[in-house]
């Protein structure tokens, strides 16, 4: 089979009995894919069949998150093994910080095992929206296909997997910035309890462009990347605060327990990410926030 370049909508027949799935994006951008299994009435059976990072396969192992990088991730999928009562394997994504249309590069392959790829389809067009449907894997006359799709929710990844029959329990969602529905340029605060009343507009991450504020880099000293004065500023001030608290909950109960789960959300809440590389900083404050950063477990 040669390689097929789709359209939006165009499909293609898949021969082989299992396939990789890859999605690729460009530097600068964090995409979190997902796949979802699902039944003849387009929802899943159950929650089992949603895979994403914090269920990277399904019950029956037939679909598989792999390769997950900063530039792209995989889906390793089985489909001589997959259960008769799955018509159609949904390969989909979602962004926490920023939006499709912001997304340099943007392509969905098929491929065999081997490599040989079997269809791309570049995603061009894109709309403002937080959550992605790229294509999906379905059965016509006994064989399966793949079709292009492109489409977008501007109601992130809950929308998105509650519209595919998944359950999603507000209380049991980790305290962070999210999609405002009716606005998919902005995010509000879960605290784990409610929601914020305040918003942060979202801004693309670029070599001159800072995602965290939208101001324009500066480069600070001629070995050092381009940064942001501001953030770097209201940073600082927040790690003064914080490495101090931390400090104390390390000493008394190590990276782990209430506190530190806390310590954890406060640094979500100021956007503050990861630390400086290794070398780049001799202050306490940097290695404490080291050491929280070394502590996060995968779905932090």
């Amino acid at each position: 089979m040669t390689t097929i370049a789709l359209a939006r909508g165009a499909n293609t027949a898949i021969d082989e009995p299992a396939v990789r799935a890859s999605i690729a994006w460009g530097a600068g951008s964090s995409v979190d894919p997902c796949a979802l299994l699902l039944a003849a009435d387009d929802k899943v059976s159950s929650d089992a069949d949603f895979v994403f990072f914090n269920q990277p396969r399904d019950a029956a192992g037939t679909v598989e998150l792999t390769g997950d990088g900063p530039r792209g991730a995989s889906l390793e999928v089985q489909l001589h093994r997959i259960p008769a009562q799955v018509s159609k394997v949904v390969v989909a994504g979602s962004m926490d910080g920023g939006t499709f249309d912001a997304v340099p590069g943007l392509e969905v392959t098929v491929a065999t095992r081997n490599g040989r790829i079997l269809a791309r389809f570049p995603i061009a067009g894109v709309e403002r929206v937080t959550a992605m449907v790229f294509g999906e894997f379905y059965r016509r006359d006994g064989q399966w296909k793949f079709r292009a799709i492109g489409q977008g929710w501007d109601s992130g990844l809950a929308g998105l997997a509650t519209h595919y029959g998944v359950t999603v329990d507000e209380e049991e969602r980790e305290p962070g910035w999210y999609p405002v529905p009716t606005d998919p340029g902005s995010q509000r605060w879960w605290n784990g309890t409610e929601w914020s009343v305040r918003t942060i507009r979202l801004f693309p991450e670029t070599a001159t462009g800072c995602g965290r504020c939208g101001g324009t880099k500066t480069r600070p000293q001629a070995d050092q990347p381009p940064s942001c004065a501001r953030c770097a500023t209201e940073i600082s001030n927040v790690l003064n605060v914080w490495s101090t608290k931390a400090a104390g909950v390390l000493a008394a109960s190590g990276p782990q327990g209430s506190e530190w789960d806390a310590l954890t959300h406060e640094l979500r809440f100021h956007r503050v990410g990861k630390p400086p590389a290794a070398g780049r900083c001799g202050r306490s404050r940097c290695s404490t926030w080291s050491r929280w950063w070394r502590s996060r477990s995968p779905t932090t």
